[in-house]
């Protein structure tokens, strides 16, 4: 918990773009996060600002529109942007963009800040938390799960919530089950406090962002890049949030 994918994600809450059967578990999740400043109590800097994915060519903004009938289906108001709208949605963008698709109600919320405060929820509710104990396995006994095997050793338990993320199949292996999981390599980057630009995140092929909010200043920045994005691209969607 301390240093691992829970407090290192992107921070997308994101309906947008999702495959059909994700959108019902998606979108109840996200009434969920809606809530959940109040339900834990804390600042978890959770921002309903809407997402926009920008489109540097035709053919991403043909993938955007055939996804407009899941998002009609489900209710969901997403609409596409030409380059010229873009501006209305995050002041100053830069770059060659022929368009891009909003969805007003997705948000963001901060991942540091969100696991410190469902770990402290849990305590205050009876869990115990063991720190620096990798779980390696899930043991079975009589063909049920009895445990997890830990580096510490064994955790004997009739019920295992596996919520390991990217180690999801190797633990789903340890019961001969093949998860297929993609992995995909990404670098964070948080910004010093810079003047606000706009609520809504964006991402785009190559790079994205999203913003905070922090007493140190009226908009902290967060710029989530992924590795290989080029200078071109990092500087158009990073427009107005320099330091």
């Amino acid at each position: 918990m301390p240093g691992e994918q829970s407090r290192k994600n992107w921070g997308f809450v994101r309906q947008q773009g999702r495959d059909p059967v994700e959108m019902p578990l998606v979108m109840e999740a996200h009434r969920l996060w809606r809530g959940l400043p109040r339900e834990l109590g804390a600042d978890i800097e959770w921002i309903q600002g809407g997402n926009l994915a920008l489109a540097a060519d035709d053919r991403r903004m043909a993938r955007f529109e055939a996804w407009l009938p899941v998002a009609r289906e489900f209710g969901l108001p997403t609409r596409l942007l030409r380059a010229r709208d873009l501006g209305a949605v995050v002041p100053g963008l830069a770059g060659d963009w022929v368009g891009g698709m909003h969805t007003p109600g997705d948000g963001h919320a901060d991942p540091e800040k969100t696991t410190d405060a469902f770990a402290r929820a849990a305590v205050a509710y009876g869990a115990s938390l063991h720190l620096e104990c990798a779980v390696q396995g899930v043991s079975t006994r009589a063909g049920a799960v009895s445990g997890v095997v830990t580096e510490h050793g064994e955790i004997r338990t009739p019920t295992v919530v596996c919520a390991a993320g990217a180690w999801s199949a190797r633990l789903a292996r340890t019961l001969g089950l093949d998860l297929p999981q993609r992995w995909v390599r990404g670098t964070v980057a948080r910004t010093t406090p810079a003047p606000a630009v706009s609520a809504c995140a964006v991402w785009a092929p190559g790079v994205a962002r999203a913003s905070s909010w922090s007493s140190a200043g009226p908009c902290p920045a967060s710029s989530h890049e992924r590795t290989g994005a080029s200078s071109a691209s990092r500087d158009a969607i990073r427009s107005r949030c320099r330091s």
